[in-house]
């Protein structure tokens, strides 16, 4: 006997609308660097079985890397949403993690990174001007091997960003343009 939970899934994770003013950091490469363009900006991108048991698979090893940290660091943050208001728009971001003055972004990619992507840069240093911290870690959970047999649960560090407010500057000048194509063809 099997239950199909396909429907409940389906509801849970399939793809939300996306709004003209309120802009997710998750979004923001794809908008700025022609993989979202403004005239696909509001179509509903179509429901991937796969591309949702992605997403949910990452979310779950967020939880739990996030629950291992708060253990060793209980003051922290995790799950950290920040709306700033730039001009007549709204960016929306949330940290994975936020300790001390630093953020972490947490990247749970089935295949083990040895370097962080672009986008994860691009991403974290967003993070760095909305939060307005110094410093930012991207990292990966590993699992350290002993003789072919797990010995401990690590985070790798990827890459270190620093804070760069010229970024931001440059990065919201074109978010502005792309916003304004955008009540244009609204």
């Amino acid at each position: 006997m099997k239950i199909d939970l396909s429907p409940a899934f389906k509801q849970q994770f399939s793809p939300k609308q996306r709004k003209v003013g309120r802009y997710s950091v998750s979004d923001i490469w794809a908008m700025l660097n022609d993989y979202l363009p403004p005239q696909d900006y509001l179509k509903l991108e179509e429901y991937s079985v796969t591309a949702e048991i992605n997403k949910w698979q990452g979310t779950t090893k967020h939880r739990e890397i996030q629950a291992l940290w708060l253990l060793l660091n209980p003051e922290d943050e995790v799950e950290k949403k920040v709306e700033k208001k730039i001009g007549d728009f709204i960016v929306v971001g949330k940290a994975d993690i936020i300790h001390k003055n630093v953020v972490l972004e947490i990247k749970t990619s089935m295949d083990l990174l040895f370097v962080s992507k672009r986008w994860h840069d691009y991403q974290l240093q967003w993070y760095l001007n909305l939060f307005e911290k110094d410093k930012g870690y991207i990292a990966q959970p590993t699992i350290k091997t002993l003789h072919n047999k797990p010995v401990a649960v690590e985070l790798s560090i990827l890459k270190t960003i620093y804070h760069n407010p010229t970024f931001f500057e440059r990065e919201v000048e074109k978010l502005t343009e792309y916003h304004n194509q955008l009540l244009k063809l609204k």
